[in-house]
């Protein structure tokens, strides 16, 4: 079974509120590679050294390869790799290359929608009980 919602990301790590979620169409062929990883690849590892062990390595080997070089150069923050291969592409309509697509909307996590609740009835309550002590004092 698969939930209807899977697709949407309701956690992040960052700074911002609301990330900004950027998303690509690419025309995608067989033994096309792509990569996901943190930044604590690429702050050791050089476009021109990534695309060399891709090109060499099947994925498990260049995964292992990749995260072994960011730590001999140092790398001590967190070094996330995953490396995706296309082995098989369905029929269908081709999509141009670097079409980019619509921006997704933020979706309100259940969490922020309940702080929000909370900090408002909170903010009613204290502004009533203020208000109630004000008048108590005054007569």
């Amino acid at each position: 079974a698969t939930h209807p919602r899977r697709h949407v990301i309701l956690y992040s790590l960052g700074s911002e509120r609301d990330p900004r979620i950027d998303l690509y169409e690419l025309a995608l062929q067989p033994g096309d590679q792509i990569l996901l990883c943190s930044d604590g690849l690429t702050r050791h590892v050089s476009d021109d050294e990534l695309a060399i062990i891709l090109g060499e390595q099947d994925p498990e080997e260049a995964t292992a390869a990749l995260v072994r070089l960011a730590n001999e150069r140092g790398g001590h923050d967190n070094i996330s790799v995953g490396v995706l291969r296309v082995e098989t592409v369905a029929g269908g309509e081709r999509v141009r290359q670097g079409h980019r697509a619509k921006r997704a909307e933020a979706v309100p996590t259940p969490a922020r929608t309940f702080l929000l609740g909370y900090t408002l009835f909170l903010s009613l309550l204290q502004t009533v009980l203020i208000s109630a002590l004000w008048f108590w004092l005054l007569y």
